[in-house]
């Protein structure tokens, strides 16, 4: 298994990976430049996406997985995927990671990887510009 940095092709498996999971697609516009992808054997397991700040914290959210992935590789792909944001996010600089997630099977496997959760029950509010 190996992570790589996502390119632009893989945006339309990304969709097909989010309408499997019956979650809304994002438009491509709103995901970061530094995203990563799984793989293994030249199959695309899960990504995620590392949003810089100008801060010592980077953002790790928007977590998918091809749900039809065996569950034992599965899991294995996303445990490396929480390792592998956070090799990147040291070799950019950065002191902390925070993550964001409202899946509770990812909150549990973020925590088995140390993460502490912050604030709950907090709302967030977008408006376009």
């Amino acid at each position: 298994m190996k992570a790589r940095m996502y390119e632009e092709e893989d945006y339309e498996q990304v969709c097909e990976w989010w309408d499997d999971h019956n979650m809304e697609r994002l438009n491509r516009n709103l995901l970061s430049d530094t995203g990563i992808i799984i793989h293994h054997n030249g199959y695309n397991i899960c990504a995620a996406w590392l949003y810089k700040t100008n801060s010592s914290f980077i953002i790790l959210a928007w977590f998918v997985s091809d749900k039809y992935t065996v569950k034992k590789k599965r899991e294995e792909a996303l445990n490396m995927l929480i390792k592998e944001s956070e090799v990147l996010g040291k070799r950019l600089g950065y002191k902390i990671i925070t993550a964001f997630s409202n899946i509770d099977k990812m909150v549990k496997r973020l925590e088995k990887h140390d993460y502490i959760k912050g604030d709950e029950g907090m709302i967030n509010l977008i408006k376009g510009l």
